[in-house]
């Protein structure tokens, strides 16, 4: 992870939690979905923030939808990885109003076929619509035509 995304990343935890008075001012709560952004968080901001006097508590979620529940709840002060259209989508299924702060590296999506060499009439969508709308526009970017139904 880049070290001016990492420190951008601690400072806005850090910012972030100064609203909250915990019983350990030091103590910052950051909850996790599956996916590779506690080992960067570990390796790239943690460092950081424990350079600064920080304790850090991680506490792990199955799904993003509990780890929003969580922030937004005071559970947790922060959680890693927020594609900002499903941030959005969230915030209007649970009801509440979670905030992105940092911008974080997402990982590249691809169309892995090995020994296709064209796309071929059909392909699935994840039954997720969160997930559908990302693969339509990778498909859109590459100029290949999406039908839904």
């Amino acid at each position: 992870m880049n070290k001016s995304v990492a420190r951008g990343i601690a400072l806005a935890l850090l910012s972030a939690t100064s609203f909250y008075a915990a019983a350990d001012a030091h103590l910052i709560r950051v909850g996790f979905n599956p996916g590779p952004y506690k080992e960067q968080f570990e390796k790239g901001v943690a460092p950081y923030l424990l350079s600064k006097g920080y304790k850090i508590e991680y506490k792990d979620f199955s799904d993003g939808i509990q780890v929003n529940d969580a922030v937004a709840r005071g559970d947790i002060e922060a959680n890693i990885m927020q594609h900002p259209v499903y941030l959005k989508a969230i915030n209007e299924r649970l009801g509440i109003d979670n905030v992105g702060i940092v911008q974080v590296p997402t990982p590249p999506m691809g169309l892995y076929g090995g020994k296709l060499t064209t796309l071929g009439p059909r392909r699935r969508a994840p039954s997720c619509r969160y997930q559908t709308s990302r693969q339509m526009n990778i498909a859109r970017y590459w100029c290949w035509r999406a039908l839904a139904g």
